[in-house]
């Protein structure tokens, strides 16, 4: 018998840049900033940010911005905790010098479900479900199909990092992200004056939901795909 805690697990999308770090004479320490959001672009203040190794805390300012320096580099555990939903945790790897800036999407806050008792161990999962058209179509081979251990093995920092090299696709930067496009041709459209050739921008389906044309692929971190 399992139970599930009944909360929607929020979704959680980062866009990375890295800039340098002025440091101080001798030393090789590092920084790591961020900005915590909605989706809909609003700050979210005195969301707890903290850092493992170094047992290091604060919260983000009236703009969602923290900033946490001196840091020593190597891998670090990040907690963010805001009201109304569970914990979010990531992970990062700080090089020496290295100036870390994220910037993180938290999803709506999530409804509190009832408890969810499962009694029959041999019922498969709703990933399992989800996941029953994908594994049908790998099995007739024809495309390429990267499962959570081929993303393990990849160790992507943003999802697109998954998705290079890999034939018939192609990654195209547009705005803060990058989208995928096919890489078989270009498409006609329309604009003022007649039509123009133009690249073919694939659409993302998550979950089975049709994601907005143009949708970042590294809104979604390679951990949350199965």
């Amino acid at each position: 018998m399992r139970s599930g805690s009944g909360f929607a697990p929020p979704v959680l999308a980062l866009l990375l840049a890295g800039l340098p770090l002025a440091t101080t004479e001798g030393q090789q320490t590092s920084s790591f900033s961020g900005t915590i959001v909605r989706r809909d672009s609003t700050p979210v203040p005195s969301a707890r940010v903290r850092l493992s190794r170094v047992e290091r805390a604060m919260e983000t300012d009236r703009n969602g911005r923290f900033v946490f320096s001196e840091l020593v580099p190597g891998r670090y555990d990040v907690t963010i905790a805001v009201i109304g939903i569970p914990p979010v945790s990531m992970e990062i790897v700080l090089a020496p010098g290295e100036s870390y800036h994220t910037r993180i999407v938290l999803s709506d806050d999530p409804q509190r479900l009832g408890d969810i008792l499962v009694s029959d161990p041999s019922r498969p999962t709703s990933t399992e479900l989800r996941l029953e058209g994908f594994e049908r179509r790998r099995r007739r081979g024809l495309g390429v199909f990267l499962t959570a251990d081929d993303l393990a093995r990849r160790n992507p920092r943003v999802l697109s990092d998954a998705l290079v090299n890999i034939h018939g696709i192609r990654l195209m930067e547009r705005g803060a992200g990058k989208v995928v496009i096919s890489s078989r041709g270009l498409v006609p459209q329309q604009v003022q004056g007649g039509k123009v050739a133009a690249p073919c921008i694939l659409r993302l389906v998550l979950d089975g939901q049709t994601l907005p044309a143009g949708t970042s692929v590294d809104e979604v971190q390679p951990q949350e795909v199965a």
